[in-house]
């Protein structure tokens, strides 16, 4: 059978993941606010500064206060209400809730946000800069739209501030750290400081084990807000990070999310309120629920009493319809030269079906191929000038004395 050989994609300096010993925070790829305008973050303090609302797959944007009137009777994205109507659109009477999308249409395909926005530039009298400046996606350009996959760097699945304790090696599937879409398993540990603080140490036993603290301050005001925090962990367990002060977290990554509530997916006839500012918040993932048609995933916080507030991704899944907010992250940049302190040194990296060819013009170096997760694969020695590796599909990181390359196996 013949063989297909790869490309190889050297290592982008924004997510850095070249070397085991290098530490990847899971927080620095997110942005620190929400989409204001399309391709626009909003500016301000971070801990309240909203930006605004979007529809699912719509790039129109819609205030954090006040009503919004409803317009009716959308069949396709192609309807002009799609780019010309600041109303929010329903199929129907949104009081039936019967379809949970801003548009009649049933279409599978159109399964991104991506996709929905390319199906109205189809119409025939689309103003062109509906798309905006980034293919489609309401993100900055260098930015995108997380998929739920990408959402699992801040928490995968969900917690409630109140009543989690303590929680050992909980298994984390399917998580895309460096936003390659190669996606790896990690386990966690999870404990209670108190009512409003939740630490963990994620990411445990490979070079990127972090200590995060969750922390929902002034929840029920209108300076509501989740703040998150992430740093290397070193060798710390879970139980030093809930007993660290605050200057422990002094040279953390932080975002905040601001509690501005969501603008209900139905309502009256004529207008739609915002709801619960201060206890709910929902950001949009591009990843649509496999399970609900017409209902995309989202991150999100729901505190609607004192004693149920739910903070994760896997638990929410919100209709279409419905004004949620866009908190972006920042694309895997792939870049061809050097990496800062790293050699040139004629390295070649090619990939067959389950093999690594590994070769370089001089012999006596260091071999470590690691996974993408930290772990070491095979270390020795360039006997010869080249060496030949079976693994297992997936993403791994191959360093010969100072030269490093990151190489995908099928």
């Amino acid at each position: 059978m013949k063989k297909e050989l790869f490309s190889i994609v050297l290592l982008s300096i924004t997510v850095m993941v070249y070397a085991q010993t290098t530490y990847v925070n899971p927080l620095e790829r997110w942005a620190s606010y929400n989409v204001q305008e399309v391709n626009t973050f909003a500016t301000g303090e971070e801990t309240t500064a909203p930006g605004k609302f979007f529809q699912f797959g719509r790039n129109m944007s819609f205030p954090t206060t006040g009503y919004v009137t409803i317009e009716t009777g959308a069949l396709t994205p192609q309807d002009a209400r799609t780019w010309t109507s600041p109303s929010l659109l329903y199929p129907a009477d949104p009081t039936t809730k019967a379809i949970a999308n801003w548009y009649s249409e049933v279409r599978d395909d159109l399964n991104t946000w991506e996709k929905i926005v390319g199906e109205t530039m189809l119409a025939p009298d689309v103003d062109m800069s509906y798309k905006g400046m980034n293919n489609g996606n309401p993100c900055p350009e260098g930015y995108h739209l997380p998929t739920i996959n990408e959402a699992y760097t801040i928490l995968k699945g969900s917690f409630v501030f109140d009543q989690i304790v303590e929680n050992l090696d909980v298994a984390e599937k399917n998580i895309d750290l460096y936003g390659d879409n190669n996606l790896a398993d990690y386990v966690a540990d999870y404990k209670k400081v108190d009512n409003n603080t939740v630490v963990g140490l994620r990411f445990k036993g490979t070079s990127n084990a972090s200590a995060f603290i969750y922390q929902l301050v002034d929840y029920a005001t209108a300076t509501g807000h989740i703040t998150i925090k992430a740093k290397a962990a070193g060798d710390a367990t879970i139980n030093d990070i809930a007993g660290w002060n605050e200057a422990a977290w002094s040279d953390a990554v932080v975002r905040h999310l601001p509690l501005s509530g969501y603008r209900l997916s139905y309502t009256n006839l004529s207008q739609q309120y915002i709801s619960n500012v201060g206890k709910e918040v929902y950001f949009w993932l591009n990843t649509i629920d496999p399970t609900k048609r017409n209902y995309a995933m989202a991150l999100g916080f729901m505190g609607w009493n004192a004693t149920n507030r739910v903070f994760g991704t896997d638990y929410f899944s919100k209709s279409r319809d419905m004004g949620a907010f866009c908190r972006c992250i920042k694309n895997s940049v792939q870049i061809t030269t050097a990496l800062p302190g790293i050699e040139k040194t004629n390295l070649v990296v090619t990939t067959g079906k389950e093999n690594l060819k590994i070769s370089t013009d001089e012999t006596g170096l260091e071999l470590n191929i690691s996974s993408a997760a930290g772990a070491n694969i095979y270390i020795g020695k360039m006997q010869q000038s080249s060496v030949s590796v079976q693994v297992a599909p997936g993403v791994y990181i191959i360093k010969v004395g100072n030269a490093i390359q990151k190489a995908i196996v099928n």
